[in-house]
């Protein structure tokens, strides 16, 4: 028929449109339940962030180990490599290192070094690939404890920790770890 015109939108159009309403559900949704607001008979939302934490593993008289672990959000950008500092407490020293699962399966590196004063510099890195880092257990560290040493064991917030750069906005780092004093 002539003169006669359908009033079906083309597929691009309908794309674009589903797009942007996704777009602003996705916009009103977050500004709704910001972390710390919450509808009525809704738990807390909390923001899901990168996560640097520590697990301690095994404390004895004269040595601690622990795990440096990492949580990366589904929607966060993937890092290639990371620089982190952490400090321990005075009468603790590095007594050995093991790259775990995390770094294993990026086929990346880990070098633990001394720093300044009571730190470790930790790197995960290749110069071979630009494989990125996933979620998961990345540095295990054994420590030698002095008699009666006792203090904390924290991340030092020294940015940027990953890079590119993208991967590392919103870094959140975990608690201190108290050690020693048995």
């Amino acid at each position: 028929m002539k003169g006669t015109r359908t009033s079906r939108p083309c597929s691009s159009c309908l794309l674009a449109g589903l797009m942007l309403l996704l777009a602003g559900c996705a916009d009103s949704g977050s500004e709704a339940n910001a972390p710390g607001q919450q509808g009525p008979g809704e738990p807390p939302q909390q923001e899901q962030t990168t996560t640097l934490a520590f697990s301690l593993l095994e404390e004895t008289a004269g040595e601690v180990v622990l795990d440096v672990t990492y949580l990366r959000p589904d929607n966060g950008a993937e890092p290639r490599m990371m620089e982190l500092f952490v400090a321990i407490p005075e009468g603790f020293l590095l007594a050995g290192s093991e790259a775990l699962e995390s770094t294993t399966e990026a086929g990346k590196d880990l070098l633990v070094q001394a720093a300044e004063g009571s730190q470790l510099r930790l790197i995960i890195m290749s110069t071979k690939n630009l494989n990125t880092l996933d979620s998961g257990p990345l540095a295990r560290l054994r420590l030698h404890q002095a008699t009666g040493a006792a203090g904390k064991i924290e991340f030092i917030d020294r940015h940027p920790i990953f890079a590119p750069v993208e991967a590392d906005k919103g870094v959140t780092l975990g608690e201190p770890l108290n050690v020693g004093g048995q």
